[in-house]
């Protein structure tokens, strides 16, 4: 009784709940908040301090305990402990879940991945340590286990709506015959597939082992922060979503390399410069083709940034294309189109077979994009590098941002929507029409739809209240 009175006694007195959730705890810190209000600020630390006789500490002390001998012997019983949770399988502790965690750890090297990777290393103990020197087996599991295994990891480092494409000779033909030349300034060179174990790069070519016969697929969505169209912000969304990937690339594939597999991509965060994205994101069952060109996420609408990919040895279980009623939305739906400003983005009733230029694909019925017409107003930012259809000044996400399927996971609204949209088309003009009134084509918007037209209020945004968590694809749609 005597403790709840004295909470009681130093508790503000609120008088309704605008008061309570706008209540900081802080003097003058209306345009910042850190913490709710029974946190308080004081003039000192709690623990306490001397100046006088602080002083720099020489952390070349840090570590004079560890002698030569005594990190043998820690080492030793390091390796001693590794290799017997291995090969017993200890939950917590096996082989899945040391590869996770050097994947996690690996990206502190920021090492950029690419088509030809080392020996799988047990990099949390030292890079000498392979699987092979230690006299451990590689993982083992079925192909639906695997598929288990890599979904868990995936979402756990960022990727949504894992799939999977069985790679035959069909499923090659996604791939370019040449690279693109994407950042970095990587030359151009020849794709091929042969019989070898590990992949390598040559200067005239890029080489791929037939024995990668699995592309394991995921969704990278991207930041809400893509509707503040034509300035810069708007490519906060597109630019981080890259960065995300890149770092989950590199974790990607130290996790295989620790299971005794490999994964072959091209780095950068940029798996579109050997193969199209959308083309492995459409038959994994990541999403559909939409009008715009880019994959239709069920979860994230055209605000994806890539259906990410990496080609693997590891079998797994195959996934399934989908059909959620989406490709056919946008058959009558034109919205992306009329929103257009460049007038790239076809507003025929029909899909064609027939490309635009040599710059669309052929083999495929669908809405081919006018990317000459598109270019200009994509944009990078000044003295950036990038591939040659973002060289222009603009920042234009228009299709991405105004389609239909293109809204947050607070908009309650398409829980209904888009089971209608999957079962029967007799509604989708109406939903075009609805989306319209909802200002879904304006400016930046709110979950509930209301506009929010200048970036600057994102800038001064409640960071306790804001409903998206943060940047990291995947993590709330920042």
């Amino acid at each position: 009784g005597a403790g709840l009175g004295a909470a009681a006694s130093t508790t503000p007195v609120f008088h309704d709940m605008d008061e309570l959730i706008a209540s900081s705890g802080f003097s003058g810190s209306e345009s910042y908040s850190r913490y709710p209000w029974w946190v308080k600020e004081v003039d000192k630390p709690t623990a306490e301090i001397d100046w006088n006789l602080m002083k720099p500490y020489d952390m070349r002390n840090s570590d004079k305990w560890a002698t030569p001998e005594l990190l043998a012997k820690y080492y030793a019983a390091q390796l001693k402990h590794t290799k017997e949770c291995i090969l017993n399988k200890t939950p917590g502790s096996s082989l899945k879940d040391y590869a996770l965690f050097g994947g996690i750890k690996g990206s502190m090297m920021q090492n950029v991945p690419k088509v030809g990777t080392p020996e799988p290393n047990l990099e949390y103990l030292y890079p000498t340590d392979t699987l092979t020197s230690l006299g451990l087996p590689r993982y083992e599991g079925t192909p639906e286990e695997n598929l288990k295994m890599c979904a868990a990891a995936i979402h756990l480092l960022g990727g949504r709506d894992i799939s999977v494409v069985e790679v035959d000779d069909n499923v090659k033909k996604v791939l370019y015959s040449h690279s693109a030349m994407l950042m970095g300034g990587k030359p151009s060179r020849a794709i091929v597939w042969e019989d070898v174990d590990n992949a390598y790069e040559t200067p005239e070519k890029m080489v791929i082992p037939n024995k990668c016969k699995w592309a394991l697929v995921y969704s990278c969505p991207q930041s809400q922060l893509s509707r503040y169209r034509s300035v810069i912000m708007g490519k906060f969304g597109v630019f981080g979503a890259y960065s995300d990937i890149a770092v989950m690339d590199q974790r990607l594939q130290k996790f295989l390399r620790i299971l005794g597999y490999q994964g072959v991509l091209d780095g950068f965060g940029g798996g579109n410069s050997i193969s199209s994205n959308s083309g492995f994101g459409v038959l994994a069952g990541s999403g559909e083709i939409g009008r715009h060109d880019y994959v239709n996420s069920p979860s994230f609408g055209a605000l994806m940034r890539m259906s990410q990919f990496i080609l693997t040895d590891l079998p797994l279980a195959p996934t399934k294309p989908i059909d959620a009623g989406m490709w056919k939305f946008c058959q009558s739906c034109k919205k992306c189109a009329d929103m257009c400003p460049s007038g790239a983005i076809s507003k025929e009733a029909e899909p064609t077979w027939e490309p635009t230029g040599v710059w669309n694909g052929t083999g495929r019925k669908l809405y081919p994009v006018d990317y000459p017409k598109c270019g200009p107003w994509r944009g990078m930012p000044p003295g950036g590098i990038g591939h040659i259809y973002e060289a222009g000044p603009g920042g234009c996400s228009n299709c991405q941002v105004v389609c239909v399927f293109t809204k947050t996971p607070k908009a309650s609204i398409h829980d209904v929507i888009r089971p209608l949209v999957s079962s029967t088309s007799v509604f989708n003009s109406f939903f075009t029409t609805l989306d319209k009134s909802f200002h879904y084509g304006g400016a930046f918007v709110t979950p509930l739809g209301e506009v929010n037209v200048s970036p600057d209020e994102w800038w001064n945004r409640d960071l306790k209240t804001y409903p998206f968590k943060g940047r990291v694809m995947g993590d709330g749609w920042a």
